[in-house]
């Protein structure tokens, strides 16, 4: 989607090759991952975030990407978020089930 750039965030302590096949599914539905990051903060549900309302379509895809790979996640509203970045930008907070890799 022209315009629409997507960063993901996994735990400090995650697997490198979760993140890797967080932003590969992302990349095969034809979206454009343009970094993997990592936190050192406690998350709760997994979620994806956008905004501007112009992105919440992109990010309820996202969300639906991830949750066909099994890892269900939810569209979350930041629109309230100031200052805000700027429109397309899409950030995916997740960690890895249990068992990822295993």
């Amino acid at each position: 989607m022209s315009g629409t750039r997507v960063a993901v965030h996994v735990p400090y302590d995650a697997d490198v090759d979760f993140g890797r096949a967080v932003a590969g599914y992302l990349m095969t539905d034809g979206l454009d991952v343009f970094a993997v990051r990592t936190f050192r903060f406690g998350l709760g549900a997994p979620n994806v975030r956008f905004f501007h309302a112009s992105d919440r379509a992109v990010a309820e895809r996202v969300a639906r990407v991830l949750t066909a790979y099994g890892l269900a996640a939810e569209a979350r509203d930041f629109t309230h978020y100031r200052p805000p970045p700027e429109p397309g930008l899409i950030e995916v907070w997740i960690a890895p089930p249990p068992r990822f890799g295993r």
